[in-house]
């Protein structure tokens, strides 16, 4: 890679880049084609950042919470964090697009800065640059561009970490304390740290600033009550937003079956396609032997069958590979993963894993910063594998990008 001498260049540069990519589809390609079947028109206007949860986070910016039990999904499913900020920026005269775009973004940079330096000081530098590169081109980094969380809920959560790392206890609190006000998920970092300080057998200190990451929740699930008479008014609206599954794990199953059996296998016709199973057994065959073959090139050869795989199965292929493979990469690399990432990182899945159901799963396992130190590992032990996974992954953003500037459903 190239060399820096300002340890502040590559994660910037690593910035300015993938973003400019995202704007590219957003804002370049989208607003020129022709409205998708399902979708819109894209425009080259502010507002192809605020799509679907944007709408909920202007609500909440502009006319505050609502709730009543009703069974309907009503904003209070939207954690504070992001719309008190943006609420503060426009009260400076900002639009709403134009701050929410601001904060996002801003947040998204410091993120990749601080996962860079942490990674530095713990990993060394390659490792390092392939951590920011994976949290800055996985697809689902769109999300840090959009006005949604992720950008706001990883600047905290790797702060967070880092700082407990360091030994800055209460610096953790306080960016704890701010994860779990962007997030539910965000609750994971209570029990990581509480074990962190029981293994390293830290004082009192420590546990006590792990239990204040809770606050943020706390404070937030105290206003549900105050103004609504229900303190869990977050969870209960949940249901709005998934139909209800028949058992526990038919979203897994439905995933599973469109990318071994085939997307019109799986529909309400039935069988539809009996050559697709036949198909993925010749691809799954043609893999294991590129996979046990010497010859050069073989890099190439398991990208274009993985690409042929994708253009068969579609999204669900991304998504399994993005959950399993980050929950496998996690497992192969427990031992190079920083302890205090690694416990989170579990604490996550479990966390987003509970309920059974799949919908926006990748997204919120991309919002897991150990699986982007996970994947930059793994990339930094497979450097020619690296390049096709980087140069697939752009295209993906780039496609995302666009879809989402339609609003098509990326994730």
């Amino acid at each position: 890679m190239l060399s820096f001498k300002n340890p502040y260049t590559f994660p910037i540069t690593l910035w300015a880049l993938s973003r400019l990519w995202v704007l590219l589809g957003l804002l370049g390609i989208a607003p020129l084609l022709p409205a998708p079947p399902g979708g819109e028109q894209a425009l080259f206007h502010w507002s192809a950042f605020a799509g679907w949860d944007g709408f909920f986070y202007e609500n909440i910016a502009t006319t505050g919470y609502s709730y009543v039990a009703d069974g309907q999904g009503h904003n209070v499913a939207f954690f504070p964090m992001l719309p008190l900020l943006i609420r503060g920026g426009m009260a400076l005269g900002l639009p709403f697009e134009v701050a929410g775009v601001l904060i996002t973004n801003s947040a998204f940079l410091i993120s990749l800065i601080l996962l860079y330096q942490w990674l530095r000081e713990r990993q060394g530098e390659e490792v390092a640059r392939w951590g920011a590169i994976a949290l800055a081109w996985c697809p689902f980094s769109l999300f840090s561009t959009v006005i949604y969380t992720e950008a706001l809920f990883l600047v905290f959560s790797i702060a967070a970490l880092a700082a407990f790392d360091r030994g800055h206890h209460w610096q953790a609190a306080l960016w704890g304390a701010c994860t779990t006000a962007t997030r539910l998920p965000g609750l994971a970092i209570v029990p990581a740290l509480l074990i962190i300080a029981w293994r390293e057998r830290r004082g009192i200190g420590a546990y006590l600033a792990a239990l204040s990451t809770g606050v943020g929740a706390a404070l937030y699930s105290l206003f549900c009550w105050f103004e609504f008479g229900e303190p869990l008014a977050f969870l209960k609206v949940q249901k709005a937003w998934n139909v209800p599954d028949h058992f526990y794990g038919q979203g897994w199953l439905i995933m599973l079956g469109e990318v071994f059996l085939g997307p019109a296998n799986m529909g309400e016709s039935g069988f539809q396609d009996p050559l697709y199973p036949l198909a993925v057994l010749v691809l799954m065959g043609l893999a294991i032997w590129v996979g046990r073959s010497p010859f050069r090139g073989r890099v190439y050869v398991g990208g274009a069958l993985f690409v042929i795989a994708w253009l068969m199965a579609g999204d669900s292929l991304l998504n399994i590979c993005m959950i399993l493979g980050s929950m496998v990469l996690l497992w192969r690399y427990r031992r190079e993963i920083p302890a205090i990432a690694l416990v989170y990182g579990i604490f996550s899945f479990i966390g987003i894993l509970s309920s059974g159901r799949t919908a926006s799963l990748e997204r919120y396992s991309y919002g897991i910063v150990t699986v982007a130190i996970a994947i930059g590992i793994w990339l930094h032990h497979h450097p020619k594998l690296a390049r096709f996974v980087v140069s697939f992954s752009g295209l993906m953003l780039l496609l995302y990008s666009i879809r989402f500037a339609q609003s098509l459903w990326v994730a």
